[in-house]
């Protein structure tokens, strides 16, 4: 009997190191498994990425194919030619490709873009700002100079910037111009633009969501929200954009009513 419990504990003590064993290699398992399933989920959320980003208009050059396009022009490059922004290049000579390349992952995630995301920091015409990850943005989509009421092209026709900021806008004496509420939104632009939508990643349409907008606009349904009167007065309250749509109309036919005969260009705000 006795030989046989010293049998019995001499199996046991020899199974332990199997049973240890045995419990490490599981271990491992799982921990690969788990490695696994998590680069698969990155690598599903980068897809997602792509297919959004490839349907937004920075995944292409702005009339690429045009031989005088911005992004084949040398002053224009380094905006609207993605290589170019993200290397700070300002001579189409120096670029080592000969198709003109939108915004791609590269213009906004290295380089340049990465520094501006990281300090949040943009220099706009009116001076420096702060303005978190929408910083990116916003050192493209700007006015580009100062309002000059003698100069013969106006400011670039992106000044998103400079309305969010309440900058860089032509004042008149006497009243008192304040910038956005939206300045108060984290990351500015990429609050609403690139918010998160419950798909573990953020939005690369680029498009505004109403989601994001429901927090401080309670009951909303769309972007478009209905003006609180009729700004350019022909007779209907609209949403915000058709009401600025309409007094850009009406400061268009102004603009040509005093040329006799000539034309407004909207683009540059040049008289031709």
């Amino acid at each position: 009997m006795r030989k046989k419990l010293w049998f019995l504990l001499l199996v046991f003590v020899l199974m332990i190191p199997l049973t240890a064993g045995c419990r490490q290699a599981a271990n491992e398992v799982k921990e690969e498994t788990k490695q696994q399933t998590e680069e698969q989920q990155q690598e599903d959320r980068l897809e997602a990425i792509r297919a959004e980003w490839s349907k937004s208009a920075h995944a292409e050059a702005t009339n690429a194919s045009e031989e005088n396009s911005p992004a084949r022009r040398d002053q224009c490059i380094i905006c609207h030619n993605g290589q170019a922004y993200a290397k700070q290049i300002t001579s189409v000579d120096e670029l080592n490709v000969e198709e003109p390349v939108g915004q791609d992952c590269d213009t906004c995630h290295s380089g340049h873009g990465k520094e501006v995301w990281n300090s949040g920091l943009v220099q706009l015409p009116s001076g420096e700002v702060r303005d978190g990850g929408g910083a990116l943005c916003m050192e493209c989509h700007n006015a580009r100079k100062t309002p000059d009421p003698s100069a013969r092209p106006a400011p670039h026709s992106s000044a998103e910037a400079d309305i969010v900021m309440g900058t860089n806008g032509y004042h008149v004496e006497g009243v008192t111009y304040s910038s956005s509420p939206h300045t108060a939104v984290k990351d500015t632009c990429f609050g609403c633009h690139m918010a998160d939508l419950g798909k573990g990643y953020p939005s690369h349409t680029f498009k505004a969501d109403v989601k994001p907008c429901q927090s401080c606009h309670q009951g909303i349904s769309e972007i478009n929200m209905k003006a609180q009167a009729d700004y350019d007065g022909d007779g209907s309250v609209e949403g915000f954009q058709e009401e600025v749509d309409g007094l850009l109309e009406n400061l268009h036919d102004t603009i040509e009513s005093k040329l006799n005969g000539g034309t407004f260009s909207t683009g540059h705000g040049q008289i031709v």
